[in-house]
């Protein structure tokens, strides 16, 4: 150990002194992960002992310990960076592994273009589905998102409930570790308030709505489960992005609360090693990762993701396809990493309601202050719109530090607190940037990230080439009484530009009126994993015994076969709800014709203690009516009364307590086409003849034609009989047998699981 210990002092003065000058606080970050920050995994018989070591000898504190994984997130001193600190502790023999806490953002793209409600659900064949199975509040599904609007009317009555938990009595329960988690864990502020992850973005209750916005009750949308217990867990803030360890918190609450199924809607390029060995633990735990494969239109063989290109067994991959069952133009892809697709484009599901608190187009600055060295801030008038910026009408000057301040906004009572606006302009250097800034006593400020197009910053630098939406998360401000906002621009000596124009401000919270505007299209990788994880708790529903990679395999082995997504998904297909469900089916049903009747006989796979409901459809309908209901002791009944000619195609439900608790597949059969003869007058002069019928099969083919023999034609046709009988019993050949056509089945497959496709 002091061995180690000595090789170890010699690696990191060796990677201080090459590691360059550290990045100076403040300095805009828009890497992949959290600057000052790491993940460590220490060996468990030397854990306690090496923590101790690094934060007595290099003043890494250790801030945090993920229970389940015993993994640590060390805050790292100023003058280290994260490349060097990763470095020296995978130098220590006594460490798993050390990795940068990576950040990771949301997989949708809002899309407001308009088209037909839930096209998704009926290119799945859910309306045949939900005949077989509408879910079960037994299903978990977690949603580890951005949080979940649980007072949504469409959500509500699906949103998990922690039965071990009381509400709002300060105390662990149930001793998980949280306090009154009674609806999951804010994992980005590590909080309940207020007792349920208020989503602020609106993503994560997007994904809710698709999984399981509640069926049968007059109000909204349909999810693909009408019942089902989705589990709210935020990690990712307002900004979109969330950290590794965050996720890691949360997908470790997931298992040790029950999750069936796990929706990770969202990814990055960062390959955590910690993040793959929570997903591999959560498999062994008995769940399904459905992961969004991206939206960046990359090959993932080129160009990963994680966690979407992660080999573990019980990970799902989700492409987006669009309303012709073609690939999306943005989707990523991969024949080898990504498994199936589903609907992404103008998904129309549930989002949270907002309400306007505060808003600005400065047109009159009377609730705005400044200050600072070099102030300069007022607002400058452009076509059509009045804009704030820190040099109206020129340039921005050199070493400025200056700040315009707004009036404070109260948040008392308010939960899931934003605050949005609109930017462009442009910087002539790095050394210049934008900050926005929150405090509550006005002179206490906090940094706070900027969303933006392409990702999260400390702070805006550079060209905004065209007008943006930024967002700032202010959910930790929740219900204070008085919270100040404020942009600060500081600029170095190395050159000027023209600054940022600030439009639209908005102080937003949840509302919880729930109007039109809490139903949104939006596109997306997202929504196809939602709809995989929907699939995936409707299938358990209906057989809760399958594990996670047996409902993979159902999953995969039933898609519909697309030509345009060969080579787009390994399986080459989207994702069919009802083949999923009928692929199960604990009853072998057949079928034949006979007159005018089709005649069934079944055998159950499983025991049946009710009996057997018995549907039909005609082959051109898919509608199915009930036609019976038999014993439990039955195996076969015959559909008599049937018109001639016709197609039908019958399906059985197994009945337990009054509950459809299975299914067989579908058969089809064809009833025989009969024509009957009857005497009658040709010409009008009382004269009358006999006829005969001949109907023959030719390679599927009914003929039938009526011939009336007129007396002439009658003694030609007695003397060729007399002819073909003589020349057959020469011949001694057998005479043929002219029949009615043949009953035969359709050719309509069966479902079945021959095989699926996994990762290696």
């Amino acid at each position: 150990m002091q061995a180690n210990r000595i090789i170890t002092g010699l690696m990191v003065a060796i990677l201080l002194l090459a590691g360059g000058r550290p990045v100076a606080a403040g300095t805009p970050d828009a890497r992949p992960f959290v600057d000052g920050e790491v993940l460590v995994k220490y060996r468990e018989s030397t854990a306690a002992q090496q923590a101790l070591h690094y934060r007595s000898m290099w003043r890494m504190n250790h801030v945090r310990t993920l229970k389940r994984s015993g993994i640590r997130k060390v805050r790292l001193p100023e003058e280290m960076t994260v490349a060097q600190a990763v470095a020296l502790y995978r130098s220590d023999p006594d460490v798993v592994f050390a990795e940068p806490n990576y950040r990771y953002r949301l997989q949708a793209v809002p899309n407001d273009s308009m088209m037909d409600q839930l096209w998704g659900l009926v290119n799945m064949d859910a309306d045949l589905a939900w005949d077989l199975e509408t879910g079960s509040s037994d299903i978990v599904v977690a949603v580890v998102d951005s949080g979940i609007d649980p007072a949504h009317p469409d959500l509500a009555a699906n949103i998990w409930t922690n039965l071990g938990e009381i509400a709002d009595n300060g105390v662990d329960d149930d001793n998980n570790g949280y306090v009154d988690d009674v609806n999951g864990w804010d994992f980005a502020d590590d909080d309940n308030h207020p007792n349920d992850p208020t989503d602020n973005y609106g993503h994560g209750t997007h994904v809710a709505g698709i999984i399981g916005a509640v069926g049968d009750n007059a109000t909204g949308i349909v999810g693909v489960n009408w019942q089902v217990s989705i589990m709210p867990l935020r990690f990712i803030s307002a900004a979109d992005y969330g950290t590794t360890a965050d996720a890691i918190a949360a997908i470790e609450y997931a298992m040790d609360n029950g999750a069936d199924i796990i929706n990770l809607s969202w990814g990055g390029p960062g390959e955590s090693v910690g993040l793959k060995n929570i997903i591999d633990d959560a498999g062994a735990a008995g769940a399904l990762v459905v992961c969004a494969a991206g939206n960046a239109g990359s090959d993932l063989d080129d160009v990963p993701t994680y966690p979407a290109s992660f080999t573990s067994a019980n990970i799902l991959s989700v492409a987006a396809s669009n309303a012709g069952d073609d690939p999306a133009w943005w989707t990523n892809y991969s024949d080898s990493q990504v498994d199936v697709a589903a609907p992404g484009t103008n998904v129309y599901s549930t989002v949270p309601d907002r309400q306007i608190l505060s808003s600005e187009n400065f047109d009159d600055l009377g609730a705005w202050t400044f200050g600072g060295v070099g102030s300069a801030w007022g607002h400058e008038s452009i076509p059509g719109v009045t804009v704030i910026t820190e040099s109206p009408g020129a340039d921005y000057t050199d070493d400025m530090n200056a700040w315009a301040r707004m009036e404070p906004f109260d948040l008392t009572g308010r939960t899931g607190a934003r605050l949005d606006f609109t930017i462009t302009g442009t910087t002539s250097g790095s050394g210049d940037r934008l900050y926005v800034e929150v405090s509550t006593d006005g002179s206490t400020w906090d940094t706070l990230w900027i969303g933006l197009d392409d990702g999260p910053v400390a702070a805006v630098t550079g060209t905004i080439g065209s007008s943006q939406l930024a967002v700032i998360d202010l959910k930790a401000y929740d219900g204070k009484g008085s919270v100040y906002m404020r942009f600060r621009f500081v600029s170095d000596d190395s050159g000027t530009a023209d600054g940022y124009l600030i439009d639209n401000l908005a102080v937003t919270c949840a509302d919880t009126t729930h109007g039109a505007d809490a139903y949104q299209y939006y596109s997306g990788t997202s929504m196809s994993a939602a709809y995989a994880s929907g699939a995936a708790a409707l299938i358990m529903a209906q057989k809760p015994t399958l594990t996670p990679t047996e409902v993979r395999l159902v999953i995969e082995s039933t898609v519909d076969r697309k030509a345009a997504l060969t080579g787009y998904v390994a399986t080459g297909g989207r994702i069919n709800l009802y083949s999923a469900l009928v692929s199960m089916a604990n009853v072998d049903l057949d079928s034949r014709s006979a007159a005018n009747r089709i005649d069934l006989d079944w055998t159950a796979s499983e025991p049946v203690d009710t009996g057997f409901e018995i549907q039909r459809r005609p082959n051109s309908g898919s509608e199915y009516e009930t036609i019976a209901i038999v014993g439990a002791d039955e195996t076969a009944y015959s559909d008599s009364g049937l018109a001639d000619g016709a197609t039908y195609v019958y399906r059985l439900l197994t009945l337990s307590g009054g509950e459809r608790t299975g299914y067989s597949n579908e058969t089809a059969a064809t009833t025989p086409r009969t024509v009957s003869s009857t005497a009658g007058s040709s010409s009008g002069d009382g004269g009358g003849g006999g006829g005969c019928f001949i109907a023959a099969d030719f390679g599927g083919w009914d003929v039938g034609r009526l011939v009336w023999i007129r007396p002439i034609a009658a003694a030609m046709a007695i003397l060729m009989l007399v002819l073909i009988v003589a020349i057959s019993l020469r011949r001694k050949i057998e005479r043929p047998v002219i029949v009615g056509p043949a009953g035969r089945r359709n050719g309509e497959p069966r479902f079945y699981s021959p095989g699926g496709r996994f990762k290696s």
